[in-house]
């Protein structure tokens, strides 16, 4: 009977150095998911945002918690605004492109499969801006650019009735396709210009 006893026990206080271990870990990734956030609403385009803590169990406890889909969010966040920084020469601007390129298709994934309503509306709404946005410069596909942006505003506002920003992008933009003699005469005064909203990044921890 003691020779099963000591596996026992030993096996035991394994099981409590796994979950001791996770338990670690879980906190690690909360304390970075939340420190990071705030980094994020000072410097958007810090280096290493969200990262995975080192040490045994970090991946696992990821996992566990299910913090996958809130960092991709947050990593297309991120991507938005490095598309809107100023390039002062050739590599900038390839740089600030290719961001361009891995924030519309990350925004694009991310409104269509996010489980998250708010994530799927936000990140639409982004994607939306950056088809218009893209439309002003664009020359033989601006009609088809400012379509698509209409269509993503429209998804933005189906995923979440809350997402005002998108419902105003929509209108603001509806209207700006219109003729002039069809305009409504209580239009949203951003109908002379981009007047887009949403751009700006969310609070600390949203969306976790």
């Amino acid at each position: 009977m003691r020779a099963l006893r000591i596996p026992l026990a030993m096996l035991l206080a394994l099981a409590a150095l796994v979950v001791l271990v996770l338990a670690w870990q879980v906190h690690r990734w909360q304390s970075t998911m939340r420190d990071d956030d705030l980094t994020f609403q000072v410097t958007p385009t810090a280096k290493g945002l969200w990262s995975t803590p080192s040490g045994p169990g970090a991946l696992f406890a990821k996992r566990m918690i299910g913090v996958g889909d809130d960092l991709e969010f947050r990593n297309a966040e991120q991507l938005f605004v490095q598309v809107h920084l100023g390039a002062n020469d050739y590599a900038e601007e390839t740089q600030r492109l290719a961001a361009f390129g891995r924030a519309q298709s990350s925004l694009e994934s991310l409104a269509r499969r996010d489980p998250s309503a708010s994530r799927r509306a936000r990140s639409a709404n982004l994607l939306g801006i950056l088809l218009w946005e893209n439309a002003a410069s664009a020359q033989d596909n601006s009609t088809l650019l400012l379509q698509q942006s209409v269509e993503a505003f429209k998804s933005a506002v189906r995923a979440s009735a809350d997402e005002d920003d998108a419902k105003y992008n929509l209108e603001v933009l509806s209207t700006l396709l219109q003729s002039p003699g069809d305009r409504r005469v209580d239009a949203p005064e951003g109908a002379g210009g981009s007047g887009l909203r949403g751009a700006g990044v969310g609070g600390p921890g949203k969306g976790y």
